[in-house]
């Protein structure tokens, strides 16, 4: 598949699909606060990730799987924004990160808030969205949602959840256990086959070193105690079966 993105901007019942699920989410109180701060200022925004994946995985497969979080990316082109003080005195906890992205927990709920530039060269810096979209772990996460356009952003996601296809997007990650977990997750909750290039990562990252890592990442995430031996299980198997292809 080549790495283009790909705009879906007159399919109306996959954008209708989209905005009934924005319109019927348990935490739509909660975003409309943060999207009524973003119209104060002017800022536009989108939706990136799963809580749109998961409308597509619901059209294509009718798999139903219900987001513990929401990630929003913001715009700052014509100005730069301050997220943490954009989103202070918002109910729940906020807290920042050393990029200054802010988490909000609310009501069971997470929200990220990030920022990309869509104008990095006069902007004197920042990353574009193609590149934040690059900097997904695998397709699944690289689409997003424009409210205002109404339409849909597609780096290999959609063509990927129509194949059932998991694929690396980003070798670089940072954090390879939470690449590990997610990998395995959304074979088992999808249903979907790795491609190559996902099982060759997981051969040349994983090693049994990494366990204590994965299972402190897998209990913060909350993730039950089976799927937790799971997941290691299965990692442990697709690096025994490369072993085993070589000799």
């Amino acid at each position: 598949m080549a790495l283009k993105i790909i705009t879906y901007k007159t399919d109306e019942k996959l954008i209708g699909a989209v905005e009934k699920s924005r319109a019927d989410s348990p935490v739509k109180q909660y975003i409309d606060m943060l999207v009524a701060r973003f119209q104060d200022i002017e800022i536009p925004f989108q939706e990136i990730g799963g809580t749109v994946r998961n409308v597509l995985l619901k059209e294509y497969h009718g798999i139903d799987i219900k987001p513990s979080d929401t990630d929003i990316i913001l715009d700052d082109s014509r100005q730069k924004v301050d997220l943490f003080r954009l989103c202070r005195g918002l109910p729940g906890k906020v807290d920042s990160n050393y990029y200054g992205n802010v988490k909000w927990k609310i009501g069971g709920h997470e929200i990220d808030v990030m920022k990309y530039s869509s104008e990095p060269a006069r902007r004197g810096g920042g990353i574009s969205l193609g590149n934040f979209m690059m900097g997904s772990d695998f397709n699944l996460g690289t689409i997003v949602y424009d409210p205002a356009l109404r339409e849909i952003l597609s780096l290999n996601a959609i063509e990927g959840i129509k194949e059932k296809k998991i694929i690396l997007m980003n070798p670089n990650i940072t954090r390879p256990e939470a690449a590990l977990v997610r990998a395995v997750n959304f074979e088992k909750n999808f249903g979907f086959e790795m491609d190559q290039n996902t099982k060759d990562y997981i051969i040349h990252i994983y090693i049994p070193l990494l366990d204590r890592a994965i299972m402190e990442y897998m209990k913060y995430k909350g993730m039950p105690k089976d799927r937790q031996d799971y997941v290691i299980a299965r990692l442990d198997k697709i690096r025994k079966e490369s072993h085993a292809a070589v000799r």
